[in-house]
C-alpha cells in the first residue's frame, strides 16, 4: 500500500520501557522522533510523524515535527503527509 504512494519504511523505533520508567523514548517524549530525524539526517520541516493515538500528535508536538493522526484510515493518512511535503518549496535529496 505504501509502496503504491511512493513510501517506503526505512525504519521502526521503540521504546522498551514501561509507563512508568521515565525514559526519554516513552512518548509523548521527544526521544523516539529525534532519533530517527538524527539517524536518516532530517531537519524538523523535513519530518512528519504518523500515529493512531495522542499521545504520538504529543511527541510530534514536543519535536516540533508535522503530525498525521491516521485514525482510522491509514492510506488517508499517507496521503496527507504526501500531500504536506508536494506543498512544501524545499529541495528534495534522497535519503542515504
Amino acid at each position: 500500500m505504501l509502496a503504491a504512494e511512493g513510501l517506503f519504511l526505512e525504519a521502526i523505533y521503540y521504546c522498551p520501557h514501561g509507563p512508568s520508567d521515565g525514559c526519554r523514548c516513552r512518548k509523548p517524549a521527544p526521544g523516539l522522533v529525534l532519533d530517527a530525524m538524527a539517524d536518516f539526517g532530517f531537519a524538523r520541516e523535513d519530518a512528519v510523524l504518523i500515529g493512531d493515538v495522542e499521545v504520538d500528535m504529543g511527541a510530534a508536538a514536543a519535536c516540533g515535527v508535522k503530525g498525521v493522526r491516521v485514525a482510522p484510515d491509514f492510506l488517508m493518512a499517507a496521503r496527507q503527509s504526501i500531500d504536506y511535503f508536494r506543498g512544501r518549496q524545499t529541495k528534495r535529496r534522497p535519503c542515504m
